[in-house]
């Protein structure tokens, strides 16, 4: 059966379509005179595409290196080799730019390492690794994404949704939907637990209806219960649909359901 997308999803992969440029590789000598290169990507997408049927890992919570400059001449050029130079300390070995720009840090709080506030350079590296691709290792990734506190960390677990679209990782649908299960909450910090809903139908088809169903009638969630009406409409159930929609409470709900069904 065709692949099931909501409208996030479908912008992404479209955007997706775009030519992916690779990063330079940075090669910085540290104080005995040996060599640790750094392979610095600019975008998400380069760091994606560079994968090389890897599992591409990112934890948030890893420490930055950060480089700040307030001179006049170079900012950014000395920012960046001060955040290199902290990023060549670390054991990694691939980083992603993080943020590349200008910010206005206030008297009290000035950045690290600086005496005074004002308009600073900013440039932080991210630390990123490649993983082996298993089932283990992407139901985790997933998982720990869930949250998206970060742009970065949206286009992140997107990419990961269709890595997980695969056939060969068909053994985790049973975890997906736990997934959904336990997080039968009304308000959720997140958008990417929806995502979950047509990922276990592309993988399970039409076998996946009683379950969504389900969602769509008693899931707390409203990002859950839109996907879970919009997959069903995909799978072809659009009369269980208009009836369900009879006895939606939520209007927001309800209206972005019926728009689908236009």
């Amino acid at each position: 059966m065709p692949a099931l997308h909501t409208p996030r999803l479908s912008k992404f992969l479209a955007t997706a379509m775009a030519a992916l440029l690779l990063a330079p590789t940075s090669v910085l000598a540290n104080e005995t005179g040996e060599s640790h290169s750094l392979t610095v990507f600019p975008t998400y997408k380069a760091a994606a595409s560079s994968s090389n049927g890897r599992l591409l890992h990112i934890d948030m919570r890893a420490n930055l290196s950060s480089g700040y400059s307030g001179s006049l001449f170079d900012e950014r050029k000395k920012a960046v080799a001060a955040a290199e130079k902290r990023a060549r300390n670390t054991r990694s070995r691939y980083f992603l730019v993080f943020r590349d720009g200008r910010q206005n840090f206030p008297a009290s709080k000035p950045p690290p390492g600086k005496l005074m506030g004002g308009i600073y350079y900013v440039y932080q590296l991210l630390p990123i690794d490649y993983i082996e691709l298993t089932p283990g290792n992407l139901l985790a990734e997933i998982k720990s994404h869930l949250q998206v506190s970060f742009e970065l960390s949206r286009e992140h677990v997107l990419n990961l949704f269709e890595v997980a679209r695969n056939d060969k990782h068909k053994s985790l649908i049973k975890e997906y939907k736990k997934i959904v299960r336990d997080n039968n909450k009304e308000t959720l910090a997140n958008d990417a637990l929806p995502q979950l809903v047509p990922l276990i139908a592309s993988l399970e088809g039409k076998a996946s209806a009683n379950d969504i169903m389900k969602w769509a009638k008693y899931h707390k969630n409203p990002g859950v219960r839109v996907a879970a009406y919009t997959t069903l409409v995909e799978l072809g159930k659009v009369q269980d649909v208009e009836k369900m929609l009879q006895n939606e409470k939520n209007q927001k709900v309800k209206e972005m359901v019926e728009q689908k069904l236009i």
